[in-house]
């Protein structure tokens, strides 16, 4: 039989393909499901607000801050002008110290405590530990309380060092052999208080030992606890080694740090660090009725500085 041969008959829009109709997707489905996301996100948001602001109202602070203003600072000139001095210098042993704090010099050598528990010598560019005042483990924010951590320190007139440590006390310290003494413990009552936040010290001509209290409540750890309470629980105390006693010198200062003395020893400076201010006690003058002055960085007389009466 003859081969019989379909014949196509292409459509009317010239496809040779049955013709589709296509729905758009575009249509109120997404409208819908974009506006059921934003009202998902919103609900997110507010539910972690309020998460956010119920915790900050209903857990307790662990400070209790006191409201404090400060001076506007001074117009940076003269000797206040800025400067760059210190981006010139060098820096020294990268690495090879911890934090360290208080630096003294005796006899050409450096001494310093460190983060770790130590008081090191450095020599040239030989490091050696001379103490360690607490006990191992070291390193970590639990264990400075049984570490240690080594503040001010200056030598006595027997050669010495006088070594404070936040959390341990005051100590005589023999560079040669390592042995130490403790002159005050912090767990002593002076004037009905404990020691939290032994800081700074300077020593007299007559071997007594001035050295801050920073904070009767918060330790070295809480620093910034301390800072942010403003609360003035700082103290100066004094160490008499005649009598082995200590006693209250001053107090209700907000958070006191370094502690110099006078090259004449007449006077002693206390840095206060909550008020931006330096505080000087007069030791052997009769100004103010021998009471503390501020030595106010903002208060200059045609190139005098001014010493104000400040009751504590």
């Amino acid at each position: 039989m003859p081969e019989t041969r379909k014949r196509h008959v292409p459509s009317s829009s010239g496809s040779t393909s049955p013709t589709h109709k296509s729905v758009s997707s575009s249509g109120p489905n997404k409208d819908e499901a974009s506006r059921s996301f934003s009202h998902t996100l919103g609900l997110l948001i507010i539910f972690i607000s309020l998460s956010c602001v119920t915790t900050l109202f209903l857990l307790p602070s662990p400070i209790e801050p006191i409201e404090y203003s400060l001076p506007l600072p001074p117009e940076f000139i003269g000797p206040l002008a800025e400067n760059k001095l210190l981006a010139k210098a060098d820096k020294l042993f990268l690495d090879r110290l911890r934090g360290p704090e208080s630096i003294t010099v005796h006899n050409g050598k450096l001494f310093t405590g460190t983060a770790d528990g130590k008081i090191l010598e450095i020599n040239g560019d030989d490091i050696r530990v001379v103490a360690t005042l607490g006990k191992p483990p070291c390193g970590k924010f639990d264990d400075e309380p049984t570490c240690g951590r080594p503040l001010g320190m200056r030598f006595d007139k027997d050669g010495s060092l006088v070594v404070v440590d936040a959390y341990l006390g005051l100590f005589r310290v023999n560079v040669e052999t390592g042995k130490f003494v403790q002159l005050y413990s912090p767990e002593t009552l002076v004037d009905g208080e404990q020691a939290a936040f032994l800081n700074d010290l300077d020593i007299d001509s007559d071997g007594t030992v001035y050295f801050t209290d920073s904070s009767t409540n918060w330790g070295r750890r809480y620093n910034r606890y301390a800072a942010m309470e403003a609360k003035k629980n700082g103290r100066l105390l004094a160490y008499n080694p005649n009598t082995k006693q200590t006693e209250v010198i001053l107090k209700n200062m907000s958070f006191p740090n370094g502690v110099q003395l006078s090259p004449e020893k007449d006077f002693i400076l206390i840095a206060e660090l909550c008020t931006c201010k330096i505080l000087q006690y007069s030791i052997n003058t009769l100004l103010c009725e021998n009471s503390v002055f501020v030595n106010s960085l903002f208060c200059d007389l045609n190139g005098i500085k001014c010493y104000l009466c400040y009751v504590p």
